[in-house]
């Protein structure tokens, strides 16, 4: 049988891999405070924080 992912299969021999969150780069605050500011002005209330994970 022929499977695509069978060179990838190591990265899952204990399960699924493992991402943590990094710290944001000084550079992509302006990105990341964009929908909020959208939201804002459009007269919503900013009810959550996304980039927090609330």
């Amino acid at each position: 049988m022929f499977d695509d992912w069978s060179e990838f299969g190591v990265f899952w021999k204990n399960g699924p891999l493992d991402i943590s969150h990094s710290e944001l780069v000084a550079e992509a605050k302006p990105f990341h405070e964009a929908p909020s500011t959208t939201w804002i002005s459009k007269g919503e209330k900013l009810t959550e924080v996304a980039y927090a994970g609330l």
